[in-house]
């Protein structure tokens, strides 16, 4: 079992959408919506990184070093794997369910409302496209289960954990980070702060008598 941190910010128009998608019907998401289909999963479970490298490279984008996000959603984070997903001051905490891998071919087109409740749209070029006529920036997807939501980084993530977390790419292996990611979710389901300041600050005060 691997832990991973992924990040849901990135791509056009999709927080929107990405949020709704993980917290309200647990798909974990990213971009790349120019190769969402089954077809291109299938050709990279088939033919490894190749294909990833072959279809950016026709896109014209060379070999950019992002690109190893994609591969490791889709083949390197497994069923039973973690996933810490860092939001503004907090995380929250999953586990991948199985090993399928999902496109825009595959996802539930009902599931894809943004956080107002507006239903996104489908065109025939394969895209999902939002209200305003633009496009959303998401391509693949796995189902997760919720562990724990919203955790607070001050207070319950050691500084190695806090970090980690200010890394800027959109996913990584973050295995070495274990117990950081196991203590701060026992100290949060505990209710004991392991920064010193919160836990000062949680403790109860007593008033002071006056004589």
């Amino acid at each position: 079992m691997k832990y991973w941190l992924h990040r849901i910010t990135g791509g056009d128009n999709a927080l929107g959408f990405a949020h709704p998608l993980l917290f309200t019907h647990h798909f974990l998401s990213i971009g790349w919506s120019d190769f969402s289909s089954d077809a291109f999963v299938r050709q990279v479970q088939t033919e490894g990184e190749t294909a990833i490298e072959s279809a950016m490279q026709a896109e014209g984008w060379g070999l950019p070093k992002n690109r190893w996000n994609l591969w490791r959603f889709i083949m390197e984070m497994k069923k039973g794997d973690i996933v810490l997903v860092p939001t503004s001051q907090e995380f929250s905490l999953f586990e991948i369910e199985d090993d399928f891998i999902y496109s825009n071919d595959s996802i539930d087109a009902s599931l894809f409302m943004d956080w107002n409740g507006k239903q996104a749209i489908r065109q025939e070029n394969g895209y999902y496209y939002n209200e305003n006529g633009q496009p959303i920036d998401l391509g693949f997807y796995r189902r997760v289960k919720p562990i724990l939501y919203n955790i607070p980084r001050m207070g319950f993530a050691d500084q190695k954990l806090i970090s980690r977390m200010k890394i800027r790419q959109t996913n990584a292996d973050i295995s070495d980070l274990k117990d950081s990611i196991e203590n701060a979710l026992k100290a949060y389901e505990e209710h004991k702060p392991i920064n010193l300041k919160e836990k000062i600050m949680a403790q109860p005060t007593n008033p002071v008598e006056c004589v």
